[in-house]
């Protein structure tokens, strides 16, 4: 599928459906990655206070093997909650023992893991040289199944640096590879193809690819990846002001990022309903969304959101006449915003005429 570039929009902030990575036979081997794995769907905190805790006894006993699996357990569960550097710190660190090991399999893994994190903080260059280490190295190992899932995140990569064709090209092309019996997986390239097409302003086949991919999801029961859906599905009608539907689909991926305590999807779908209710003159609830998520951002480290939320809270406090808290936002969210991001410096730069205006 080809795809032209009419017209170019911000990115946008979207959740992304992640499938962790089996760990090879050898590292299974020696290491047992079941009862983390079980520990981790029960008791999330604690699981992550337990893989902690073995990871020092570990790298005190030099135990490569059991260093190597804990350390893959680290980069998803970091990869999940969005905290992109110690993504990338865990992966940097992973990559140094698994080459010590020899273990070419896992240092695939820790470079898409360190590739991933970096096509998300400004190291673009970096990171498309790592990608294509990857898949080739997968290709090598003739790993078919993370082979497919590195193509999905390059072309995810691509999307996050506005190379918009490129990414389209690569996703279109991994989705045919993809057989159908891997569902989930196919379902994140949907959801990544869906989020290209409404970077590029045709929102309307992004929600066609959204409800495609929940056609495909709600048979599951999976409510983790359904919460991405309904998520990305509210942001979709939110962009094209159909409040109804943005508001139906938004309170859905809330109530099951509450219950199942998704730390990084509480924090988008607080910020969407944020602009939600702005739209709809509802300030003080604007207010209340923009912060929570605000504070779960900053805990993350995730900078584009926590720009995104500082924004809507000066829009917010201007709309309520709150001058000084308005003006008080606008060195931080300088400070948050790329240089090579436009449409954002336009924003700011209504946002402080809007409050000098009320002055």
């Amino acid at each position: 599928m080809i795809f032209a570039v009419k017209r170019i929009k911000t990115i946008g902030i979207h959740l992304i459906i992640f499938t962790l990575l089996s760990l090879s036979s050898a590292l299974r081997a020696e290491f047992d990655p079941l009862p983390y794995q079980k520990l981790l769907a029960t008791d999330l905190p604690s699981g992550i206070l337990k893989i902690e805790e073995d990871l020092v006894k570990a790298e005190a006993e030099n135990n490569d093997q059991s260093i190597i699996g804990l350390l893959r357990f680290q980069t998803d569960i970091y990869g999940r909650q969005g905290n992109l550097p110690k993504q990338a710190e865990i992966g940097e660190k992973g990559l140094v023992v698994a080459k010590r090991a020899g273990d070419k399999h896992s240092q695939a893994v820790f470079q898409l893991a360190m590739a991933d994190a970096y096509a998300q903080m400004n190291r673009w260059d970096e990171s498309k040289a790592l990608f294509k280490e990857v898949i080739a190295a997968f290709s090598e190992l003739e790993r078919l199944e993370e082979l497919l899932f590195a193509k999905n995140k390059f072309g995810l990569a691509h999307y996050y640096n506005q190379e918009f064709d490129e990414g389209l090209k690569v996703l279109s092309e991994v989705y045919e590879q993809t057989p159908e019996t891997l569902k989930m997986m196919r379902s994140g390239m949907l959801s990544n193809i869906a989020l290209i097409y409404e970077a590029t302003g045709n929102v309307q086949k992004a929600i066609d690819y959204h409800l495609k991919n929940l056609s495909v999801l709600e048979p599951e029961n999976v409510a983790a990846e359904l919460s991405i859906v309904y998520y990305n599905l509210g942001y979709s009608y939110l962009q094209v002001e159909d409040y109804a539907n943005a508001k139906n689909y938004l309170e859905k991926s809330e109530k099951i990022a509450r219950e199942l305590s998704i730390t990084q999807g509480l924090a988008f779908v607080a910020c969407q309903l944020g602009r939600l209710n702005q739209a709809q003159k509802n300030y003080e609830a604007s207010l209340r969304y923009f912060r929570e998520s605000y504070i779960i951002a900053k805990q993350l480290n995730n900078p584009r959101l926590q720009q995104i939320n500082s924004m809507g809270l000066m829009k917010a406090h201007i709309e309520m006449n709150n001058l000084i808290e308005a003006e008080s936002l606008i060195p931080e969210i300088k400070s948050l915003i790329m240089p090579s991001d436009e449409v954002s410096l336009l924003g700011l730069k209504k946002l402080t005429a809007d409050l000098m205006t009320k002055k």
